[in-house]
């Protein structure tokens, strides 16, 4: 039962919702057996899902202490083609000192690579969810830019789901 002005949607103003939202033909609605994140707003109602994905053992190199320049943190290995679900968490000793990178195949080159500035203030965690298209044999890689602070320590870790 919907309690006016409550924010949630529940099974009885769903409905409601789809109608406001000018979602007009709906006679049956299937739910999957998981959730996915989704946001739903309007001006009486908003329906919010989130899910964290299960996460396997990731893809890492462990904890580094001063690690020299392009030293990789975290390296997926080559996968099979297709979209995948990544989830990187990151920890620095030093800001913009981290790249992600697609790489090709061979592991020769770069498709892209992008970096990422973990915080402002050294020791910083930061994490980040990318779903990717992958070409057959393609890694995803976490280096470090430049050496590394004295004494700092780094740590990358890539948990991959996919592909799907």
């Amino acid at each position: 039962m919907s309690i006016e002005g409550d924010p949630r949607a529940t099974l009885l103003n769903f409905q409601g919702l789809l109608n406001r939202l000018g979602v007009r033909g709906v006679t049956t609605l299937d739910f999957l057996p998981h959730i996915l994140p989704v946001a739903i707003v309007d001006g009486q109602v908003s329906a919010v899902a989130t899910s964290s994905p299960p996460l396997d053992t990731p893809f890492t190199a462990g904890e580094l202490t001063s690690p020299v320049a392009n030293t990789r943190l975290a390296d997926t290995g080559a996968l099979v083609a297709g979209q995948y679900n990544i989830t990187l968490a990151l920890m620095s000793g030093d800001i913009n000192n981290i790249r992600l990178r697609r790489r090709n195949a061979a592991d020769n080159a770069d498709i892209w690579s992008q970096r990422l500035a973990v915080a402002q203030t050294p020791g910083a965690f930061l994490t980040l969810q990318l779903r990717l298209i992958l070409a057959a044999g393609e890694r995803v890689v976490v280096e470090i830019v430049s050496p590394a602070v004295l004494n700092s320590v780094y740590q990358a870790s890539i948990w991959v789901q996919g592909p799907f």
